[in-house]
């Protein structure tokens, strides 16, 4: 018997099989990719989707996405201009937010250094 079905043969409420189901999807994530997850799930895709905190939790993960993809082609970008980068200027950037990528991204196309990027 699959997860999703015990949990609807639960004697709860729809909200609370709701949660069940994305807490389910949420826990999965950390072994299965989303597709897998969606092709388990997608029947109660509806429910699930109605979980108020779960749309927090999607958009969390985009935004995780987001910043590591504007790290990377922030690191890309500055290699390109300047070469090899210490382990110092790589750490700064790691532990950029995708704001402050954006910014050094931008100056990046004037400046001739890394101190006129903030970066040492």
């Amino acid at each position: 018997m699959e997860v999703r079905e015990i949990i609807h043969q639960l004697p709860l409420q729809d909200v609370e099989k709701g949660d069940l189901l994305a807490v389910t999807m949420m826990l999965g994530s950390r072994h299965f990719t989303r597709e897998v997850l969606w092709a388990v799930l997608k029947e109660d895709e509806k429910m699930i989707e109605g979980v108020p905190w779960i749309s927090d939790w999607i958009a969390e993960g985009e935004a995780r996405g987001e910043a590591r993809e504007a790290r990377q082609l922030t690191l890309r970008l500055l290699r390109k201009r300047v070469g090899d980068l210490s382990p110092t200027v790589i750490a700064q950037v790691e532990g950029a937010n995708t704001a402050r990528c954006e910014e050094i991204a931008e100056r990046l196309l004037e400046a001739h250094s890394l101190n006129e990027l903030n970066l040492s």
